[in-house]
């Protein structure tokens, strides 16, 4: 089974917002168990970027399905709502890209 064959990714911005989408044609997952129950082995990837996206505010979904692809949207606005101060300090310190 092949892990995937396109990928795509689209970025765009407007005056209050940042968007980002992600998606491929692969073998895909079942979306609604990994984040009920996610895999031991599933480390903190998906999860993380949920949890960093809701700290400012914005809007986390995946849309996959076993055989077709997956599909990652984030939407974050660019005056983010800081919900919890001490995470934001930690994240002021990556470098930036």
């Amino acid at each position: 089974m092949r892990e995937h064959g396109e990928w795509w990714c689209a970025w765009r911005s407007t005056d209050d917002t940042v968007v980002l989408e992600i998606s491929d044609d692969g073998k895909g997952f079942d979306s609604h168990a990994y984040f009920r129950r996610p895999p031991a082995s599933a480390g903190l990837g998906l999860i993380g970027i949920r949890e960093r996206v809701a700290h400012f505010g914005g809007v986390f979904r995946v849309t996959s399905r076993i055989g077709v692809g997956t599909r990652i949207y984030v939407s974050v606005p660019t005056d983010p709502i800081v919900v919890e101060p001490v995470a934001a300090a930690a994240v002021a310190h990556w470098p930036a890209t």
